[in-house]
């Protein structure tokens, strides 16, 4: 089960990691290690470029983006390389969302836009079969056994999430409106998950329209959640996010339970409360016992609630 989860267990801590500040310069001391980690980027093994990545992506200085954006597109020359993988793509489209330059959001949505195409319809069964859980080959599944066996539903998701994070644009807006009618509902939840990081309430139509005729627990979270983060507020939404912490997926649970942690309305205490006592999976319990705590050390006044 813990590695059936791995995808999800990735995307709340990509959710979770602190805003990085927007940076130039990489200071001298440190110039010896950038260039080692950018020649790793794009010329070592998928994994010593996705740790590569997610370094770079930390060193805060956007003179990476170009190389990121190399290393999302793969090798132009030799599209079947080994270092052209799903595993590589998503580590690349993470830091490029959070190292927030303009210059990727192009990118982000010409390799979006040719991935997607290839991405198959999916259905998220709460009890997930060994069939489910893919290689890396996948078209449809966002599943993956080895934890860096990553899958093209992964990484084009992770893409929709950096446009979220990147500065607004009409281009990624449409775009990430265009990916919630999505066929493969992974997808659908990455759109959800992008539009919440863009925080522009004008898209609260969008989402509703689509979340009423979700029939997949994990997307229709994502949904709600993106719709209370922007309404802010006790709303019927958020009675149905609460209610989502019932769903047999445990994705989906999980996915409710950190939304309701972001939010800080006090009165998911007690359906959070209520969802931990009866909670078996491990992962989903962390989750919970952490969104719990962290609603319970703060809590909005009273009239912002009303």
């Amino acid at each position: 089960m813990k590695k059936i989860l791995a995808f999800i267990t990735i995307l709340i801590l990509t959710d979770s990691i602190f805003s990085i500040e927007e940076g130039f310069h990489v200071p001298e001391p440190n110039l010896e290690v950038y260039e080692k980690l950018n020649q790793k980027l794009l010329y070592g093994e998928p994994k010593d470029a996705a740790y590569a990545a997610e370094e770079l992506m930390f060193f805060n200085s956007r003179r990476a983006v170009r190389s990121l954006v190399k290393a999302l597109r793969g090798p132009d020359n030799f599209p079947d390389s080994p270092r052209n993988t799903a595993l590589v793509k998503f580590y690349s489209a993470r830091a490029l969302g959070y190292l927030g330059s303009p210059y990727a959001a192009k990118p982000l949505i010409e390799e979006y836009t040719m991935q997607q195409e290839k991405i198959t319809e999916f259905k998220h069964e709460p009890k997930k079969s060994m069939a489910q859980i893919s290689t890396g080959e996948s078209l449809s599944s966002p599943f993956f056994f080895d934890k860096d066996d990553y899958t093209i539903p992964l990484a084009t998701g992770e893409m929709l999430r950096a446009l979220g994070r990147l500065e607004y644009t009409p281009e990624a807006e449409n775009v990430l409106k265009d990916a919630l009618k999505h066929k493969n509902s992974y997808i659908r939840a990455s759109a959800a998950d992008g539009l919440r990081l863009l925080e522009r309430v004008e898209n609260l139509g969008p989402l509703k329209e689509v979340v009423g005729s979700e029939t997949d627990d994990y997307a229709k979270a994502s949904e709600l959640g993106a719709i209370c983060t922007l309404e802010r507020g006790a709303t019927p939404s958020f009675k149905e996010l609460t209610n989502m912490l019932s769903s047999d997926d445990p994705g989906a649970r999980m996915k409710a339970s950190h939304y309701l942690g972001e939010i800080d309305l006090r009165l998911a205490e007690v359906p959070l409360t209520k969802a931990l006592e009866i909670e078996d999976d491990p992962i989903v319990y962390s989750q919970m016992k952490q969104d719990l705590k962290r609603i319970m050390a703060f809590k909005r006044p009273a009239h912002v609630e009303e």
